[in-house]
């Protein structure tokens, strides 16, 4: 459990979910100390926003996978 929450501190759940850039920048904000105190207001506000993400991604990987098992084209919906 603790290296799950110093993954998320860092942005590795960012990285996990293609968010790359932001990730990176998650990850050098939390190198100094007022760096760090943004990083966790920003890791409480992706605990509510990565459960959104989850379902999209999941919903897109659905959509993929049925169009390769049908052999159609359906273009994946954007999340709201």
């Amino acid at each position: 459990m603790q290296r799950l929450s110093t993954n998320r501190l860092f942005g590795g759940h960012r990285f996990y979910m293609g968010k790359t850039g932001t990730a990176i920048a998650q990850l050098i904000l939390s190198l100094t100390l007022f760096g760090l105190a943004i990083t966790f207001v920003w890791w409480i506000v992706d605990a509510f926003l990565v459960h959104t993400w989850v379902k999209d991604k999941n919903r897109n990987l659905e959509l993929h996978l049925l169009n390769q098992i049908l052999g159609t084209q359906r273009a994946p919906q954007a999340g709201f």
